[in-house]
């Protein structure tokens, strides 16, 4: 329970981080508390434009993933005044509080649903895509 409560909390930081940052670099804009979900939103179009741009060229493995992953660290560490603040860090944990009792209370398994995706999902990560 605490490994998953950990992955969620890293998880929501890493996809803030990112918002943040895009945010930040296209639009100009300082850290507001108030925008603290449309830049964890804001990031998820982010990297899946992203994946998608790189799926062209490259298929998508797991190192290319786990690099993908691993470059908001950076975000984090060279923001890391803006990321301490208690109001950011008290928003951050009811996220991920939130985002872990709704996983824990969830009893809905649906295993046809594996069935459809995740062949198209590996053929997605072995094959670039071609024009």
């Amino acid at each position: 329970m605490f490994y998953l409560y950990t992955v969620i909390f890293l998880s929501t930081l890493q996809l803030i981080s990112i918002g943040y940052f895009f945010e930040k670099k296209i639009f100009k804009t300082n850290f507001e508390i108030k925008k603290i979900g449309i830049y964890g939103i804001n990031s998820l179009f982010i990297l899946g434009f992203i994946s998608l741009l790189i799926n062209f060229f490259f298929p998508i493995g797991k190192s290319l993933n786990t690099a993908l992953l691993i470059v908001p660290i950076f975000f984090i560490l060279f923001y890391i005044k803006i990321f301490l603040k208690k109001e950011i860090i008290i928003s951050i944990l009811l996220i991920s509080s939130l985002s872990f009792i709704t996983v824990c209370l969830s009893d809905i398994y649906n295993p046809d649903a594996g069935l459809y995706h995740l062949p198209y999902v590996r053929l997605l990560n072995d094959n670039q895509l071609i024009l």
